[in-house]
This record gives structure tokens, sequence and C-alpha cells, in this order.
């Protein structure tokens, strides 16, 4: 019998660690989310045929599209088809050159818009147990590089 409560007081500690851990686990995981939806820039998973798997809130901005729309689809019916080459040759250099990290692009969406949407595109491959090679594509509106570069080009010449 003593045996037994003291077994059952080591699993009752075990228990209290394991909801401590789980409970750090849940905080970690809220942060790193509220973090990727809160981020500058947008962030898109693709697998290796360039469908998205997972985006944030700023590229959906970017897109201008709500994420439902957005997951399951191919990137390249994002991409205006006066780049969808460069494109397609950037998304397979990405995936299997060994010489492609760092490299970026500037590319025009698809859009209603009289003059296309431009987006800078950096790129990370990533290897995902179970599925394979996939790309995290890190989107940032060219517009608004744009915008800085001249507001703190104005800044240095008034200075």
């Amino acid at each position: 019998m003593h045996e037994l409560l003291v077994h059952k007081i080591e699993l009752e500690a075990q228990i209290i660690e394991l909801q401590n851990n789980n409970a750090l686990v849940e905080f970690m995981r809220d942060q790193y989310a509220d973090l990727y939806e809160a981020a500058a820039a947008g962030f898109i998973s693709t697998d290796s045929k360039g469908i998205i798997t997972e985006i944030n809130k700023p590229a959906c901005d970017i897109l201008g599209a709500d994420k439902i729309n957005l997951i399951g689809m191919s990137v390249n019916r994002l991409i205006s088809g006066a780049d969808q080459k460069r494109w397609l040759l950037f998304f397979e250099s990405a995936l299997y050159a060994k010489e492609h990290a760092g490299k970026s692009i500037i590319l025009a969406l698809n859009s209603p818009r009289p003059t296309p949407r431009m987006v800078h595109v950096d790129c990370e491959r990533k290897y995902l147990v179970g599925t394979g090679v996939a790309l995290r594509l890190i989107l940032t509106d060219y517009d608004k590089i744009k915008h800085a570069e001249a507001e703190m080009l104005s800044h240095s010449i008034e200075q």
C-alpha cells in the first residue's frame, strides 16, 4: 500500500510538471502566432509545387485577398503574366539550386488596378519531415520600400 501511495504521489508530480510544460508550450505558440500575424512583412509558406500552405495577415493585405481564398492556391496565379517566366525560374532555383541562398526578386502581381502592384520577394528553403522541400516567401510591398527610400533621401538632402 505504501509503494502504491508513493507511486501515486510521483505520478501526480509528473502530471503537474507536464501541465506546466504544456502551458509553457501553449504560451510560446501563442506568442509565435501573434508575432507571425503582426509582422511587418508578409509570409507565405508553399509546398514544392508552389501551393500556399500558410499565409499571414500582412501577406493577405499585400495580395488583397482573404486567407481562406489564398490557402491552397498556386502562387503562380498571383504573379502577373509578364513576370511568370521570371517567377518560375526563381521558384525552381529556390527549390533546387545550392547557390540560391540570399537571392530575391521583384515581381508584379495580378491586379485590377491600372498599374501593377510590385512586391519584393525573399525566399528561404525549408525541409519538412514527411513533406519534403517547402519554401517560405517573405513579401514586402515594393511601393513602401520606394516611399521609405525617397523619404530617407529627402531627409538627408535637408540636412
